[in-house]
């Protein structure tokens, strides 16, 4: 038997479900995440970090320049920059940082603070390094209240993995 279930908010005005009832009386909601994907990932950015690496091979310091990547997410502008939202460990030791949006292009960044204990990290890239087509894509990621969130409720996965762009 298949019924319409309830409306499912996921917090971004989209609402869709489908619900199939057994007759054990079990619902299994199926939600189909594209719109919310959609929704979500203009604010979405890759953070590349470029930073100098050391390493003691007896008694000698070798530095080597490496890089590392991570994600982001747009959560403020003021009048002059954007302010992304990351991970410590994406920035830490940054000698450079990179990020790229959601129509590829890149433009450096700085770190505004970080707490390395909570893993916690905020950079921003000035306005005026952005051209007009990307300002046009991006969007400030509008944040939900963590208090209303309930154990197994489904959660969507976008970032950088890896390194290897948006997905």
């Amino acid at each position: 038997v298949i019924s319409q279930a309830p409306e499912v908010s996921t917090g971004t005005g989209i609402e869709t479900a489908e619900a199939v009832t057994t007759g054990q009386s079990v619902t299994t909601v199926v939600t189909d995440v594209t719109e919310v994907v959609d929704a979500v990932m203009p604010s979405v950015v890759s953070i590349n970090n470029t930073f100098i690496a050391q390493q003691d091979y007896f008694g000698q310091t070798l530095e080597s320049e490496q890089t590392g990547s991570g994600s982001g997410i747009i959560v403020g502008e003021n009048d002059s920059e954007l302010l992304i939202a990351t991970n410590y460990h994406v920035i830490e030791d940054a000698d450079e940082l990179s990020v790229q949006f959601i129509d590829g292009k890149e433009v450096q960044a700085q770190v505004k603070g970080s707490d390395a204990g909570m893993d916690l990290a905020v950079i921003a890239v000035q306005l005026a390094d952005l051209e007009e087509s990307t300002k046009n894509e991006i969007v400030v990621a509008t944040l939900g209240d963590s208090d209303n969130l309930k154990v197994g409720e489904p959660a969507i996965a976008i970032g950088n993995a890896l390194g290897y762009g948006q997905s």
